[in-house]
């Protein structure tokens, strides 16, 4: 774990602030896990389209699983 871990920890409290909701929703921990992986959430403005775009797309890039 490194920075990269931190700035994906702010990407999902940004998605937080901004929607209301966490970036991946799950029943289980192994739920959870496995989409948290394989899947990107929708985007903040698809949630709420009061959403401005900058906020979006920086908390989207935030977001990324290989932000390289």
């Amino acid at each position: 774990m490194d920075s990269r871990a931190d700035l994906y920890g702010l990407g999902a409290l940004l998605y937080a602030m901004l929607t209301g909701r966490r970036p991946v929703i799950a029943d289980t921990i192994a739920g959870y896990l496995a989409r948290q992986l394989a899947e990107m959430p929708n985007s903040p403005v698809e949630v709420d389209s009061r959403v401005p775009l900058r906020l979006d797309r920086l908390c989207m890039r935030l977001l990324q699983k290989d932000p390289g």
